[in-house]
Parts: structure tokens; sequence; C-alpha cells
């Protein structure tokens, strides 16, 4: 499980999505404010649930800290929203999982879970088995600070059923398709790259949003990566973290935010699965 996790996050850093969301200053919030920045990638692969929560000033510190999530369920009246997970400081002290242990959130979210000095942080452990499809609400509390909540569809499981890379190295081509994931707005594919996040390096991936590929892979994906038979990587994104991954940048005059969809704070709740498969080598 441990060895899943880390490539999960390898593969958002490899992608060079996770870099640029979580160590840029475009995901920062005004350094006036007095809220709370949310950061949580719900995968139902897991029942633990690591979210990162930031202080977006530098006075002060998150205290009296509790995480809720909710799942929609038809009620009598309409839709309710039913308490699944809950987790405070009385909780992660039961299971011996101080606030400031942040390898949690350095395992499942990469390097978005890092670089938040000198804003205080901490990340929280929910536990809850989500169902694919479902529909759920992510509450942050801190004292003195408003609720930051998020809400997000989970994407559902899938299996990449082939992938073969055909052609000499300067003129490859990656064939590759995946059973479809409910609910994904779009898949992100890759070679595995020893990029590690690395300034000057262009890990190399392609936005798809249809379960095949058909692609012109460039040689230095192919050099880059970690193993012979290389690995093909593809992570389905629901509609929030994909869109606040792919937008935002660090502008010449000022910086332009990306797409963030919590209220009362800043930040993303969204959801994603990941899958990888051994790829075939045809010369």
């Amino acid at each position: 499980m441990d060895a899943r996790r880390n490539h999960l996050a390898c593969a958002l850093v490899g992608l060079g999505l996770a870099s640029m969301a979580g160590c840029d200053s475009i995901v920062e919030p005004p350094w006036w404010t007095h809220q709370t920045a949310m950061y949580a990638l719900l995968n139902a692969d897991f029942t633990e649930h690591p979210i990162l929560l930031v202080a977006t000033d530098t006075a002060s510190t998150l205290s009296e800290v509790s995480v809720a999530i909710h799942r929609r369920a038809p009620g009598a009246a309409g839709d309710e929203w039913e308490l699944i997970a809950w987790w405070d400081s009385a909780r992660a002290a039961a299971a011996g999982r101080p606030f400031r242990d942040y390898e949690p959130c350095e395992n499942r979210l990469g390097r978005m879970s890092l670089y938040h000095e000198p804003e205080d942080h901490v990340c929280v452990t929910p536990e809850a088995e989500l169902e694919p499809g479902g529909v759920y609400r992510v509450e942050a509390r801190a004292r003195d600070r408003k609720t930051a909540t998020g809400v997000t569809r989970i994407v559902g499981g899938f299996e990449i059923e082939d992938a073969v890379l055909s052609g000499a190295d300067d003129e490859a081509t990656l064939s590759a398709s995946w059973t479809p994931s409910l609910a994904a707005h779009r898949y992100i594919v890759s070679f595995r790259s020893d990029c590690d996040g690395r300034s000057g390096c262009d890990p190399w991936h392609a936005e798809i949003d249809t379960a095949s590929v058909g692609i012109r892979v460039p040689r230095h994906a192919i050099d880059n990566a970690f193993t012979d038979p290389m690995t093909l990587d593809v992570v389905a994104f629901d509609e929030h973290l994909h869109a606040f991954l792919t937008t935002g940048h660090s502008g010449i005059a000022f910086d332009v935010p990306p797409v963030q969809n919590v209220e009362g704070g800043f930040g993303v709740v969204g959801s994603l699965r990941f899958r990888e498969r051994s790829v075939t080598r045809n010369r």
C-alpha cells in the first residue's frame, strides 16, 4: 500500500502538475487574509484521506482544528448531508498521529504538501470508505477562522487494458486503452519519469478526455522512463482537481490563481484515481 501511495505522489510530480499547483506562488492566497487553505484529494482506493490545511497568514497558527466529511444522500425532504467521517485533535491523539505529522500528506499529495513555510500547516487524516460516483462535502474548521468547504464527486476505478509503444525511439507511438472511470472529467497519461520535479526538466504527459490514446511520444520521455520495460501511468481526475492543476500562472506583473472550489477559504476539494501498467515495446 505504501508503494502505491508513493507511486501516486510520483505520478503527480512527474506530470509537472502538483509542483505547479503546490510549489509556486500562484496558489498563495493574499498574505493579509485570515482564513484556511484546504487541499483534499479524495481517492476511493484508500480509506484514509490525508487533507492538508494551511493558514493563509503568517502571524497566527491553526488551532482547534477539525475536519468533517459528509456524503450526499436522498432524504424525505430532498438531498441531505450524512456525516461519515470526523477528525480532530482528540482522534489524532488516540491514533498516535499528531496534526503536524506531515508524512501522510507528503505521501498522498506529493509536492503539493510542501513549501508552505512560513505559514502554519497541519495534516489531518479522516477515515471513510468512499463510493464511486458519490458526492461528498469536506468541511475544515479552525479557531477564529471561517469554515472552509468544498464539494466533489468521487471518480470510479478503472483498469488499463493494454499499453503498447511501437516504432523507433524518435518516431514511437503509444497506443493504450482502459475501462472508463465513472465521473472522470479528464485522464492524464505519462511514462514514469526520473525528473523528480527538477527545475528545467519537462516530464512528458498527455491529457485525454476518452478512455484510449494513440499518440506520438518524444524520445526524451522514453529516455527518462524509470525502468525497461517502462511503466505507463494513467490518472483520472474529477473536474475540480483537473481545473485546479491546469489553470493559473505566475505573471510578470501579477499572479493569476488557479480555479478553486473551496468556499470560506482557498484551495481544492477534488477526486482522482491512479492506475499503472507495464508497456509492451514493439520495435
